[in-house]
């Protein structure tokens, strides 16, 4: 399995160990391990414990880093979540010092360190699998939401005061493809959701652009129909089921592509491009690069990967527009598909 997904010599030199969950018992030694499973099969519960794989996880997982005494407090915002008691949350590993509920801090903005907002901690939530712990304090390592600065944006530094430089961060790809949202004005309107006004709407898209980092809804106060600009198909169908799911009535637009002018040369117009990689067997490969290529899609590499062949094509994003169901059939389910955005050209 390692090796089909190209994994580097060092990820496929790891420590084997044999464990049993349901038993509670973990070793290294074949030996040990038929002792726990003749036990097992009498009727009788294995003397072993899960301390090996503790310990294996101790000394073969680096330690976080960052220094917690004596180092100024920052953190680089992940992420955004809506509490509708708090507020705006900003979610982050802490990169160095300690931060404690009431302390003075500021935001940071990405790129140009200038200071968007002054604020204090009004609750820090430690995070501990899918539960949030309430804590008075935490440090280095620790990922954790903070609430106290409602301007916080994915990519912003929240830091100390006597901090005035923002941490490196990986930019948020722009969107590359909008529909446009409006009330439901077909002759069955208000038979199946509750949800039915353009108000109602547009508060809902507004409280999905405050956390979803790759959204964006252009609205202009006029008229009741507002864009709203994604990253792909995939990501507007999700929000649009969600919507459906939550009883909102509405109708949308085909995506179209967003364009932009050359900052060099304004009558230049500019087109998103792709980079997209696929997965398939063999004899789906030449149909899959027929297809590609008849979207303008250019082949940049072909690779073999155990049964499976990998390509990898640069393509217009407007060559990706319906093309997913047409993979799927060509593919017979079999293949997967990533694309990612690459640049304006």
């Amino acid at each position: 399995l390692f090796m089909a997904l190209g994994a580097s010599d060092e990820q496929t030199t790891y420590e084997l160990m044999y464990a049993s969950a349901k038993e509670g018992w973990c070793s290294k030694d074949l030996d040990q391990v038929a002792t726990y499973v003749d036990a097992a099969s009498k009727g009788q519960k294995a003397s072993g414990t899960m301390s090996p794989l503790l310990d294996a996880i101790i000394a073969n997982v680096p330690p976080p880093k960052g220094e917690r005494a004596g180092a100024p407090f920052s953190m680089l915002v992940t992420q955004l979540e809506a509490n509708p008691y708090l507020g705006k949350c900003a979610l982050g590993r802490i990169t160095s010092g300690t931060v404690r509920v009431g302390d003075r801090i500021r935001v940071l903005e990405p790129g140009t360190s200038n200071v968007k907002e002054d604020g204090k901690v009004t609750k820090l939530f430690l995070r501990s699998g899918v539960q949030q712990i309430e804590m008075a304090q935490a440090g280095a390592g620790d990922v954790v939401a903070i609430s106290g600065v409602p301007s916080v944006s994915v990519n912003s530094t929240i830091a100390g005061p006597d901090v005035s430089q923002a941490l490196e961060f990986i930019p948020v790809d722009p969107p590359t493809i909008s529909v446009t949202f409006s009330v439901n004005d077909s002759p069955l309107a208000g038979r199946e959701g509750s949800q039915l006004t353009s108000g109602m709407i547009r508060d809902r898209l507004r409280r999905e652009a405050e956390i979803n980092v790759a959204l964006q809804v252009v609205d202009d106060g006029k008229s009741e129909a507002m864009e709203v600009r994604g990253r792909g198909e995939l990501q507007l169908s999700v929000l649009i089921e969600t919507m459906r799911r939550e009883g909102f009535e509405l109708s949308v637009t085909p995506p179209r592509v967003l364009f932009k002018k050359s900052p060099e040369n304004p009558r230049q117009i500019l087109e998103p491009f792709e980079e997209i990689t696929i997965d398939v067997d063999h004899e789906s490969s030449g149909v899959v690069i027929e297809k590609l290529t008849k979207r303008k899609g250019e082949l940049k590499n072909f690779s073999d990967l155990a049964d499976k062949a990998r390509m990898v094509f640069h393509i217009p994003t407007r060559g990706l527009l319906g093309y997913a169901s047409e993979f799927k059939n060509d593919t017979h389910g079999t293949g997967v598909m990533n694309h990612a955005f690459l640049r304006y050209d």
